[in-house]
């Protein structure tokens, strides 16, 4: 017999969508909290002195005057872990944030997700949404640090990324000539 934590879930409803993805995570936003909740302090630090990213999606549309906030219906604030394609299961090797509109949550099943389950409800702790691969997504890169690991350490000469070394090597480089004529 096979593990579950190699088999993706079955599309729902059943209909095949050759470029769906199903991504598993948990979500933030839910009716109790409709926003998600970043801690940006370590938990070190004196509860006094915590803070805490709040995030929220806003809808801009021309029919929504002024613009309004997008409950979890509407969105989801998801910390993902893995999704599965074509038939494989993947492992990101962070766990991202993501932000996509539509509810389409569903309680996780397969890839091994929905072993985990709530000790009070009985359900999956993971939730999935299935998606097609051209269906936009936001991604929210976060770093918890010390302002000499993010500033200092990472802008050192041996750190910094190659393009930014791009303009010294170009004027450098043959008396800063292009050709070699």
């Amino acid at each position: 017999m096979t593990d579950s934590s190699d088999i993706p879930a079955p599309q729902t409803p059943p209909t095949f969508m050759p470029d769906g993805v199903t991504i598993y995570g948990v979500k933030l936003n839910t009716t109790a909290a409709p926003y998600g909740e970043v801690k940006a302090s370590a938990s070190t630090v004196a509860a006094s002195e915590r803070t805490v990213l709040r995030l929220e999606l806003w809808s801009e549309a021309a029919s929504r005057k002024p613009a309004q906030a997008l409950g979890p219906a509407d969105c989801s604030i998801v910390v993902a872990y893995g999704y599965s394609y074509e038939g494989h299961c993947y492992r990101f090797d962070k766990p991202r944030l993501l932000m996509l509109r539509g509810e389409g949550d569903q309680p996780a099943v397969g890839c091994g997700f929905d072993a985990v389950q709530d000790g009070k409800t009985g359900q999956s702790v993971y939730r999935m949404w299935q998606l097609r691969a051209d269906q936009p997504l936001m991604e929210v890169q976060t770093s918890l640090g010390t302002v000499q690991s993010l500033v200092l350490d990472a802008n050192l000469p041996g750190k910094r990324a190659p393009n930014t070394y791009d303009n010294d090597m170009q004027m450098a480089h043959r008396g800063g000539r292009l050709t070699r004529d």
